[in-house]
Order: C-alpha cells, then structure tokens, then sequence
C-alpha cells in the first residue's frame, strides 16, 4: 500500500458537509448540496482513506468517489 500523502477530492453522500473537516481530517469544503458534498482533504494516505470510509459509513454515510489531485 502506498503510504505517500497527496492531496484527494472526496465526494461524500449521507453525511452533512460540517462533519467533513471532523471525519476527513484538514481541507477544504469544495460543494454542499443537502445530503452530498465534495471535500478536498490538503493530505492523506491511501490508509487514511480507508479510515475516512469507515467513519463516514458510521455516520450513516458513504464515500462516494475519490480522486487524487493533481499537481499544479
């Protein structure tokens, strides 16, 4: 498993946007729309990620798409 840290948009369903910072760790909220939000967390591991999931599906929520954000 790779365990550099990057930069991730996270698409979230289920979960209101306030809880991100708390579930996802540091970032910033990129789109709120009810029940669905897009975060982009400044660094994580591909554990950490995982880990993201987990809480979310604790909260009643699911990750819904990850992508890794490219350098500039």
């Amino acid at each position: 498993m790779d365990t550099a840290k990057y930069s991730y948009y996270i698409r979230t369903a289920g979960v209101p946007a306030a809880a991100l910072p708390n579930v996802a760790g540091p970032g910033k909220l990129v789109f709120d729309y009810g029940d669905s939000a897009a975060y982009l967390i400044e660094a994580a591991t591909a554990a950490d990620l995982e880990a993201v999931a987990a809480k979310l599906e604790v909260l009643g929520g699911r990750l819904a798409l990850v992508l890794k954000k490219l350098p500039e």
